[in-house]
């Protein structure tokens, strides 16, 4: 009961605090980094902060709603719910400047360090889920979004090395984010509604 009122309340949490990053991010939806919208300049900083703490919590509760199918996403969606609290408390200076064709400063690296691991941890426990999940359901949810989220997390890397800021990494930048949040609202709701059987010890 605890796991699937959890993985309930983390859908939704992750669906709020997208919207609350969304609409902050006002004018600049296909421009840019998303992280600029929490610039402390920027006038709606405070909400997309908000927004990704909330977004945080919702993984935490989301480890607890897979808790009964694996404890490697569990671990892996903690991990992602601190990286992604570290990256709402330390902004970006204005731009976020990301190497190499971009000078950083240690704040602007590491925001960008957190978020970028906090993708890659719920990527990693979409895989553990697809591996490991007793439900057959979230092994499918699994098996979509890591496959999707893996290669795209590689191609965005080759595009801020090789061509840096642009509307090319903009837009793949806003896909990941995009997936990563409908995989953990899927997850969540999944969670929500299925009854794992109670005398199978979680695997992994």
């Amino acid at each position: 009961m605890i796991g699937r009122i959890a993985g309930g309340l983390a859908g939704a949490s992750t669906a709020v605090g997208a919207g609350l990053v969304l609409a902050a991010m006002e004018g600049r939806r296909f421009t840019g980094y998303v992280s600029e919208a929490g610039v402390m300049t920027e006038p709606g900083s405070r909400t997309y902060r908000f927004g990704l703490l909330l977004i945080a919590g919702a993984l935490l509760l989301l480890a607890v709603a897979v808790r009964p199918e694996t404890w490697v996403a569990t671990a892996l969606l903690v991990g992602a719910a601190l990286t992604t609290t570290v990256s709402a408390s330390v902004p970006c200076s204005a731009g976020c400047p990301l190497p190499p064709y971009e000078e950083s400063t240690s704040g602007d690296l590491v925001h960008a360090g957190a978020s970028i691991l906090g993708v890659g941890l719920v990527a990693l426990a979409l895989a553990a889920l697809a591996i490991w999940a007793r439900d057959p359901w979230l092994r499918r949810l699994g098996r979509v979004g890591a496959g999707l989220l893996i290669p795209l997390g590689i191609a965005i890397g080759v595009f801020i090395l090789a061509v840096g800021r642009g509307q090319a990494t903009s837009v793949l930048e806003r896909t990941i984010l995009g997936i990563a949040v409908l995989a953990c609202i899927a997850v969540g709701a999944r969670t929500a509604v299925r009854t794992p059987p109670p005398e199978a010890a979680p695997v992994g």
